[in-house]
């Protein structure tokens, strides 16, 4: 999981940029985007529930391999695939349960692994949100094996 996150500091802009919100309130990283995964099983079917009380059914959940800014990849595990999303989460709450800490102050959210190291600093938007863009690599071009 440490890999996960340490990519996770790096934004990368330009081109082939995904963002990734960073969400207190959903239950599990999401993402609409199939072609990212590297690994799925689509037997795996959830139903998931928004604040504004409707639902949609997670259609699998697996692997998506992220691209670090100095071209080497990290694999995050436990995505959903949830075709009717229209933005990618992704949970602080599976950071707390993986021993992660987190302190919002200011304008900004940091996150501490079990050595209390900041491995995430991410700036509030100007929508009250926290993203963070990574480069997603698609399927056919990878596997889930990081490097």
């Amino acid at each position: 999981m440490d890999e996960e996150v340490m990519v996770l500091m790096t934004v990368i802009e330009g081109g082939g940029v995904e963002w990734w919100y960073l969400d207190t309130w959903c239950s599990n990283r999401m993402t609409s985007h199939l072609e990212w995964f590297c690994e799925i099983d689509k037997t795996v079917r959830r139903k998931i529930r928004f604040g504004d009380g409707s639902c949609v059914i997670a259609e699998g959940i697996g692997k998506v391999a992220i691209r670090r800014e100095e071209g080497t990849k990290v694999v995050v595990n436990d995505v959903l695939y949830v075709p009717q999303m229209k933005s990618n989460l992704l949970s602080l709450g599976q950071l707390l349960e993986k021993g992660y800490s987190m302190n919002m102050k200011g304008s900004y959210i940091e996150v501490f692994d079990s050595k209390e190291k900041v491995v995430l600093k991410v700036s509030m938007t100007s929508n009250r949100t926290f993203k963070i863009g990574v480069n997603s690599i698609d399927k056919k071009m990878s596997s889930c094996t990081s490097r």
